[in-house]
């Protein structure tokens, strides 16, 4: 979940070349989840040509960075991250710039070739009320521009209030949300989705999920379902994976040995401290839950995981008292485990304390069911069958993953949905570039 992005801006200048080039039936229906005719009479007038040219290098560049270090691993760590937050920054600035000179020349193109494919593929009778379940998209927290250092993960921080309110204004306008409530009625035929069917979903249950995400939200009318730890709600310290992240930003130099894994890790500037974090992250998402646990154990006696008391309001979770509140307000709550753990790595105890414990919880505190998870992690390494199934077992109806894509109700898997990630990089004109075409964004 912390890896960059697909280079999406490439994918779609390459699928708006040749009509003929597009999977045609999925376009169509995909479409069919944006106005068309107010993209495409949008102005183009040629004047962001530069600013778009500009936008391709610098995809391409980041694509290149990708495989270097993801595939062929050519660079460090580190120097991955300097290289890429020096791109994504500069991309969010041009791109920033073509959506506020109403360029959308990409998107313009490849939605008028979305036109041509309506046009000639428009008597073959697609049902358009079933054939898209609507975007999910994913959100974790929502922060204010903080200068210099954060004290935790940045790749966490999904976007500002401001941005925040800015995507969802345009969900109001161009999308009808939902919550999986109605998705479940819907599947149930108990009553049918609306036309332009969306889910906005948020991970983990931080504190700024009420205190920023939820008066937006309420303002504008858009529903969210959030999926919560019920072992953290009420709690004074954030998430194991935020304590790492927080005791290495403030770590003195040198080298630092994971215990139980005998890996080891260079801490020295903000770069290397992010990438040693991650990595850390990720070796003890791999050991078997006893094992993972032992190492924080183990760790905590060498590095401070206790976060400062002012530090906190940027990591804490959210009371039961205002995840109350939000579910008052017709906010959804859904369950997220108990500790946030990695579901494929406990033994079936501990999976069905996790599933189980979760959802008693919140339905004793909410009064009302929940039959929805979303898997912590939730890459395809993160759950398997044995949890999908454990997940069915314990009650629940759905679940979500974090793997990006789209959902068709007739053919998805309905405890293997997927969403899409909004993160702190993603400018207005990628936002409707990815809830136009999702199948676009998909892993």
């Amino acid at each position: 979940s912390r890896q960059p992005g697909r280079d999406a801006c490439g994918k779609l200048a390459r699928v708006a070349e040749p009509v003929e080039a597009l999977v045609k039936e999925s376009l169509f229906a995909a479409l069919d989840g944006v106005d068309l005719r107010e993209y495409v009479e949008q102005s183009n007038g040629g004047h962001e040509d530069e600013l778009v040219a500009a936008i391709r290098t610098d995809e391409a560049s980041l694509e290149e960075l990708s495989k270097d270090f993801y595939s062929a691993k050519l660079i460090t760590r580190p120097e991955f991250f300097a290289a890429r937050d020096t791109i994504t920054g500069r991309l969010d600035g041009h791109r920033r710039q073509v959506a506020q000179a109403n360029g959308h020349g990409l998107l313009n193109s490849l939605l008028g070739a979305g036109q041509a494919v309506r046009e000639q593929w428009g008597e073959r009778g697609l049902d358009w009320q079933r054939a898209v379940v609507g975007a999910l998209i994913d959100y974790v927290t929502i922060m204010p521009a903080v200068k210099g250092r954060i004290a935790f993960d940045p790749e966490l921080v999904s976007t500002t209030p401001a941005t925040f309110r800015d995507q969802m204004e345009y969900v109001a306008r161009h999308f009808d949300p939902i919550t999986f409530v109605d998705l479940l009625a819907a599947l149930d035929d108990v009553r049918p989705l609306p036309p332009r069917p969306l889910i906005v979903t948020f991970d983990d249950g931080y504190r700024d999920n009420y205190t920023e995400a939820f008066p937006i939200l309420r303002q504008i009318g858009v529903p969210a379902t959030f999926f919560v730890c019920t072992g953290s709600i009420g709690g004074d310290q954030p998430f194991w994976y935020d304590r790492i992240a927080y005791a290495l930003f403030r770590a003195q130099q040198g080298e630092l040995v994971l215990p139980g894994s005998g890996r080891r890790f260079q801490v020295g500037d903000l770069s290397s401290r992010r990438a040693a974090a991650w990595e850390m992250v990720e070796v003890l998402k791999s050991m078997p839950d006893r094992e993972r646990l032992r190492s924080l154990e183990q760790l905590g006696r060498r590095l401070d995981l206790e976060v400062r008391p002012a530090d906190r309001h940027l990591g804490d979770p959210m009371s039961w008292a205002q995840v109350g509140e939000m579910s008052a307000a017709g906010m959804e709550i859904a369950s997220h485990t108990v500790t946030h753990p990695v579901l494929s790595q406990l033994d079936d105890s501990a999976l069905q304390y996790e599933l189980v414990e979760s959802r008693r919880q919140l339905e004793a505190a909410l009064g009302s069911s929940v039959p929805v998870l979303s898997y912590p992690f939730g890459s395809p390494s993160d759950y398997d069958a044995r949890v999908m199934a454990a997940t069915r077992d314990a009650g629940y109806r759905l679940a979500a993953s974090y793997v990006a894509g789209r959902n068709d109700p007739r053919v998805a898997d309905r405890f293997e949905l997927r969403r899409l990630h909004i993160e702190r990089y993603t400018s207005m004109s990628l936002f409707a570039s990815m809830l136009a075409v999702p199948q676009l964004f998909a892993s």
